[in-house]
């Protein structure tokens, strides 16, 4: 699954179990994960799913279907 990374920030900026986003700009420290994570995500992934503005169902059934 694969969001960028303001739809990220969304999504756990009110979040008190994500430790390393406990700094002075989560933003910028979700750029810098994602920069030092996306190679390694892509190498080992079988498909992508991009998740921006997407429902959950809509992402389940993608999975289910195996797109």
């Amino acid at each position: 699954l694969k969001a960028d990374q303001d739809t990220i920030y969304e999504r756990v900026k009110d979040s008190d179990d994500r430790p390393l986003l406990k700094v002075d700009d989560p933003k910028a420290r979700i750029i810098e994960l994602l920069n030092e994570r996306n190679s390694k995500y892509e190498k080992a992934a079988n498909e992508i799913i991009k998740t921006d503005g997407v429902s959950v169902s809509l992402i389940a059934d993608k999975i289910s279907a195996g797109l």
